[in-house]
């Protein structure tokens, strides 16, 4: 879903990622964020690009802390 953002923003802000930055580099961009891999095949060069790539590595480490501090409490409720 953010890889779209990704594009989209890559066609408001031409340049924002360096090259012209097809969908599946945008979505394989997005998981390389998501995932903290860092490979560097695709580097967001504009603010707006550096911000929703931030923004988009925060909020999807946060989802995921949420969601295993979720499932470990309700795990935890069961064993009791």
């Amino acid at each position: 879903m953010v890889g779209v953002a990704y594009q989209i923003l890559d066609r408001a802000w031409t340049g924002s990622f360096g090259t012209a930055l097809a969908l599946p580099s945008a979505i394989s961009f997005s998981f390389v964020t998501i995932a903290t891999l860092g490979y560097g095949n695709v580097v967001p060069v504009s603010a707006p690009a550096c911000g929703l790539a931030v923004a988009e590595g925060v909020s999807e480490q946060l989802y995921l802390a949420v969601l295993v501090a979720r499932l470990v409490s309700l795990f935890a409720r069961r064993r009791d």
